[in-house]
């Protein structure tokens, strides 16, 4: 029930109160690096990884560093045949993590691959998945978004409980601003009218206003996707800005060129905690802890260095209590 207007505080009298410290959610000022790290360990605390499927046939070598039960998202690439992916799930199976499949629309050529692609992730018990649109222009069968594939209703049928999107901090590619809003309602309106779990997976980026600006423009029009937002893990500049310019996702690679300009910074590769360390500041000064509440988790990207990516992440929010070096 919305409190009468006339029961609010007047706006002079709270900004009195708030200088004398009164009603202050959070203290103004400089947040405290011991701060920054201990929320870095509480949204690192159930991080997820992306793989490819021949990646997964080394899971097992994460024993140890990957704690057991964690999320391996597994990467559908454009000729994947889905209905021969049961055996990257089940060496992540194997290994102690829960894989959960990307299924991208433009791939899939037809419903009875659609349907033994899922029979296959039931009789595993898996009912996780990250759907895309799939980046090509042209569709290799009857879907061409990701809407496409929830109207079958075959996602119900098979078990499919939780379900992940694409978000996008940066421009699209291929979609307008617009475009892309509309796609992001759909499937928020979707989710919510089944009764179904889900949560938004980002595209990695590297500008701290990107990612933000994201989250309030989903919360402005009331998306309240809870958020796994994308990292990378420690990688050369070279392999990041050829990623990046794939992916298109420009502000970043204004933030990549600039850090590779310094030569201690390009001789040891990029180091995640140049993002990380800005956000953690600015979601911690944030006065509504309301405009930040949908950023819950992260998902790394580690391009291929997942032991020395996944090691430098669980070091990273002990370095200031321990002072933990980070290699």
């Amino acid at each position: 029930m919305k409190k009468n207007a006339s029961s609010a505080p007047h706006p002079g009298i709270l900004g009195l109160l708030q200088k004398m410290g009164i009603g202050r959610r959070r203290p103004v000022g400089i947040i405290s690096d011991e701060d920054k790290y201990a929320w870095l360990g509480r949204m690192l605390a159930d991080v997820s990884y992306e793989m490819t499927p021949a990646e997964t046939k080394n899971a097992e070598k994460l024993n140890g560093l990957l704690p057991a039960g964690s999320r391996i998202y597994v990467v559908h690439l454009p000729n994947t045949d889905l209905t021969k992916t049961t055996k990257s799930y089940e060496n992540a199976l194997r290994a102690g993590y829960l894989p959960v499949p990307h299924l991208a629309a433009r791939f899939v050529p037809d419903e009875a691959t659609l349907r033994a692609f899922l029979a296959n992730l039931q009789s595993l018990g898996l009912d996780e998945i990250l759907l895309l649109g799939g980046g090509l222009k042209e569709q290799r069968g009857p879907y061409r978004t990701v809407m496409d594939l929830l109207h079958t209703g075959l996602f119900e049928e098979y078990g499919i409980r939780s379900f992940a999107v694409a978000g996008h901090p940066e421009p699209h590619p291929y979609a307008s601003d617009e475009e892309i809003l509309e796609a992001y309602t759909e499937k928020y309106e979707y989710f919510t009218s089944h009764g179904h779990e889900y949560c938004m997976m980002t595209q990695f980026t590297f500008a701290t206003a990107s990612l933000l600006g994201l989250i309030d423009t989903l919360r402005a029009h009331g998306l309240h996707f809870p958020i796994r937002a994308g990292l990378v893990g420690v990688v050369g500049f070279q392999v990041l800005i050829k990623y990046a310019v794939i992916c298109g996702i420009g502000n970043s690679l204004k933030v990549l060129r600039k850090e590779a300009a310094n030569i201690s910074n390009l001789s040891r590769g990029y180091r995640t905690e140049t993002f990380l360390l800005p956000l953690a500041e600015k979601v911690l000064s944030e006065p509504d802890p309301d405009r930040y509440a949908m950023l819950q988790h992260f998902h790394v990207f580690p391009f291929n260095n997942h032991a020395r990516s996944i090691d430098y992440l669980q070091k990273l929010p002990l370095r200031e209590q321990h002072k933990v070096t980070l290699e």
